[in-house]
């Protein structure tokens, strides 16, 4: 008995260090913002429960909580209340159309698939600080007083979004975005209006992908940028000024630590104590050989064994 105890406890163990394991992979991937065309389109035949079932797969970590689903509105006027979800609940919206949709509580994620002509507005907070909308049409959404730092926009003809201040733009990671515009309630003249077409044309003879090939958005200087996406070897997002600068720092930091090296060769090969004790050093770039004490040099001359 105590032996199936033994292999009960460590097969628990096991299990709960996997799921640990899985969940923080999971986060690792969700992080990496991949492009979403690879999910494809639901086929929406398929009856509500099941259409249900397959987008909830979509949601990185499940926890305890199901997610809210606001599913197949037409021609409506919703409004989620404080009070409603748990603040650990993702929303869904998904095959929605021509529908106005207000979020006050606070939740944990928001995410939009399927839907055509919905316009979305935030203003409770999201733990994540993340929105991300996909396959959809003609989207609009407004964020009000709350922070969504990360805005993930895949294959969606056209989406505009806006922001009731500027500083609360941070990034956006989008792929096959047809046509999209930025706009800042407290800075109307900093409207940035972009699209798929416009940011292949900056990179004349690169061949993309369309549905994969993905961009990013924030801000310099207190202006919109828009520059292509590279992703490291470990998967994660950066952009070509960050791989510049990252580039720029690492060879600062081997030239510093290079003339270190030489600094330090050149004070031991100059030291007049190792001088005096006959001990030989060599400096970079000359001709290496064997340093001996000139006692061993000289018995070695006289065919003597040490």
């Amino acid at each position: 008995k105590k032996e199936s105890w033994k292999t009960l406890s460590l097969s628990l163990s096991f299990g709960s260090i996997n799921s640990t394991l899985m969940a923080a992979q999971e986060s690792e991937d969700e992080k990496k913002h991949l492009p979403k065309a690879d999910l494809g389109e639901l086929d929406m035949t398929l009856s509500e429960e099941e259409i249900k079932r397959r987008l909830t797969t979509y949601i990185p970590q499940k926890g305890e909580h199901a997610p809210k689903f606001l599913f197949g509105l037409k021609g409506e006027k919703v409004t989620v209340e404080v009070g409603e979800i748990e603040k650990k609940t993702t929303i869904f919206i998904a095959k929605c159309e021509d529908t106005e949709i207000t979020l006050k509580p606070m939740c944990t994620k928001i995410m939009m698939h399927g839907c055509k002509g919905v316009k979305l507005t935030c203003c409770g907070v999201v733990l994540t600080n993340t929105l991300e909308v996909w396959n959809s049409d003609d989207i609009t959404v407004e964020i009000n007083e709350v922070l969504l730092a990360t805005l993930q926009i895949d294959v969606v003809n056209k989406i505009d979004i806006t922001f009731s201040r500027k500083k609360l733009f941070h990034k956006m990671i989008w792929a096959a975005v047809g046509e999209y515009t930025l706009n800042f309630k407290d800075d109307e003249e900093a409207k940035f209006t972009n699209g798929y077409k416009q940011m292949t044309a900056r990179y004349p003879g690169e061949e993309f992908q369309e549905k994969i090939a993905q961009f990013i958005d924030s801000q310099v200087d207190g202006k919109v940028v828009s520059e292509k996406l590279l992703r490291l070897q470990n998967g994660f997002p950066t952009t070509e000024k960050e791989q510049e600068e990252f580039d720029r720092k690492s060879e600062k930091n081997r030239k510093i630590a290079e003339d270190h090296y030489r600094g330090l060769v050149d004070k031991i090969h100059n030291d007049e104590e190792l001088k005096k004790l006959g001990i030989k050093t060599v400096k970079k770039n000359e001709p290496t050989e064997t340093s001996w004490h000139p006692k061993e040099k000289k018995d070695k001359k006289k065919g003597k064994k040490k």
